[in-house]
């Protein structure tokens, strides 16, 4: 699985407050897992941006428990 997770701020432009733009925030690019993991990928209508993608993770979760349970079989 080739998922990247990264650290980013949200910009000016994203509606946030000015506290929650300081916060640092983990995740994942929804243009990367769309390539791995399709099914995990969906889409918002924003009133500002219009469409955008959505990430639902919990199809990751389960891959990872899987490949825990293969790593430790024996």
């Amino acid at each position: 699985m080739k998922l990247r997770p990264v650290e980013f701020k949200f910009n000016n432009y994203s509606g946030f407050s000015e506290e929650v733009r300081r916060k640092v925030n983990r995740g994942l690019i929804a243009d990367e897992v769309l390539k791995v993991m399709p099914e995990c990928i969906g889409s918002l209508q924003n009133k500002k941006f219009g469409k955008i993608k959505s990430l639902d993770a919990t199809p990751i979760i389960y891959a990872l428990v899987n490949s825990v349970k293969e790593l430790n079989k024996d």
